[in-house]
Parts: structure tokens; sequence; C-alpha cells
């Protein structure tokens, strides 16, 4: 008998917890910070660079070497064709790298470095 009353009550607990809360609206200028954050000017840059693994000519994909949700930014991108790409993504960056003998990370910086000079001497 006590079971019965303790599953009624349950089951109307239940039902009390499953009322829906509405989406929350997405912010256009967050996401838009957000996103030239993540690509920006770099991401086309990057595109236009033979794969760094394969040697495949342009158009590359940019690939982050640390992910956005890990909060990587446009100075974390390589490019990387799309068989490489996919081939990364389905064996994981650690395996991928020892398979391949490269330096996903180090690749970033070497390019990150060359992106910001030719921008000065852009600028300049």
């Amino acid at each position: 008998m006590k079971r019965q009353q303790w599953n009624s009550t349950l089951k109307v607990d239940t039902e009390k917890k499953m009322k829906r809360s509405r989406l929350k609206k997405r912010n256009a200028r967050r996401m838009k910070k957000r996103q030239e954050e993540a690509f920006g000017p770099k991401a086309d840059y990057i595109r236009k660079l033979p794969c760094c693994v394969c040697g495949t000519i342009a158009p590359s994909d940019p690939h982050h070497v640390k992910s956005r949700g890990a909060g990587g930014k446009a100075r974390d991108l390589v490019p990387l064709c799309w068989n490489c790409h996919l081939r990364l993504h389905n064996m994981g960056r650690l395996s991928f790298e020892l398979e391949n003998s490269v330096d996903l990370g180090a690749i970033a910086k070497e390019l990150e470095q060359r992106w910001q000079s030719e921008r000065t001497a852009e600028h300049d």
C-alpha cells in the first residue's frame, strides 16, 4: 500500500518537473563576435594555403588545433585538405599527429607568426 502511494506522488512530481521553459534568444552581436574570433580574416588566409600534412593545393579547410569549445581562436587554425581534416576528426589529434609525423600546434604557431608579420607589412 505504501508503495502505491509513493509511486503516485512520484508521478505527480515528475509531471511538475517536466514543464518546459522557453529557449533563450541568441544574441546576434555576440554570435558574430565569437565567429570573428574563431575564424575572422585569418581563415581566408588559411584557405589559400596548401594542406600542411599532405601538401594538397588550396583551397584548404581551416582546422582549429585547440577546439572552439576549449577556447580555440583564429590563432589556432591550420590548413587541412578535406581528406586529412576528415581523417583527423575520425582518428583524434594525437593519433593523427603520430601517424603523419606532424605537430599541428607548432604549425599553428608558425602560421600565426607569419600571418601577423604579413599583416604588419601590409599596414606599413
